[in-house]
């Protein structure tokens, strides 16, 4: 399966990514990135370079996405199964760090806006921050300020209330607070049912307050096979 497609933009024919749409409605979590690199239009499928697998890996790790081996070899594959939808701000492709320009953001903001209410996604995840600032700023006009993470505040922004995540996906300089600040909250979350421990985690959050994802496993199922000793996203990447 391959999600590569041409679309035409500024009147040329541009190979980028399709979107991954769930039914209008039926759409549990709409995750949006930036701009899909060179290199995953060519694969066909999103988040191929190191920042977007260690996104997929967060993701499976909080126990929000799970693959069958028999089924899925990218991690794309499985999203509609769980309900959940995928796109770009932009989809002209783009390298790592090369920003989009200010109509390109612009455009982006108000299809955006036309696809989120389209859907009525009960949660909305950005994996960078510009793109949900111009959302915000561009597309609705609002000054409501931006944190990694949840983002109460803006649930009622976008038409139908939903919850707002903020994932941070950049290494270097911020990687240790941002696994401080916000991307823990993804690896502490754990593939069972509701504890104490899970309440107040990204998943706990997610499923207590939206009823809308499922545990893939149960803790009395125990360790998953072949899994050995859990090992953090971030250390595994640099291993």
């Amino acid at each position: 399966m391959s999600f590569q497609t041409t679309i035409e933009i500024d009147g040329q024919q541009i190979k980028t990514l399709q979107d991954i749409f769930p039914q209008p409605g039926k759409a549990k979590m709409l995750i949006i990135g930036k701009r899909p690199t060179p290199d995953s239009v060519e694969v066909g499928h999103y988040f191929q370079g190191a920042q977007g697998q260690y996104f997929w890996l967060c993701l499976k790790e909080s126990g929000l996405l799970a693959l069958d081996p028999n089924k899925h070899k990218y991690e794309d594959e499985a999203l509609l199964e769980h309900g959940f939808g995928i796109t770009d701000f932009v989809k002209r492709p783009g390298r790592y760090k090369q920003e989009p320009s200010e109509d390109e953001y612009q455009l982006g903001a108000v299809r955006i806006k036309g696809e989120i209410a389209r859907l009525q996604p009960k949660a909305l995840l950005f994996v960078y921050k510009r793109p949900l600032n111009w959302l915000v700023r561009y597309g609705y006009n609002s000054k409501l300020r931006i944190d990694f993470g949840f983002n109460p505040h803006l649930e009622t922004l976008f038409g139908s209330p939903c919850k707002v995540f903020l994932f941070c996906a950049d290494y270097g300089e911020q990687m240790t607070w941002c696994d401080n600040r916000v991307n823990k909250s993804m690896s502490d979350i754990q593939i069972r049912p509701l504890s104490p421990r899970t309440e107040g985690s990204f998943y706990g959050r997610f499923c207590h307050t939206s009823n809308f994802v499922t545990p893939h496993t149960s803790a009395a199922a125990g360790p998953q096979p072949g899994a050995g000793p859990h090992v953090p996203a971030k250390q595994r990447l640099r291993s």
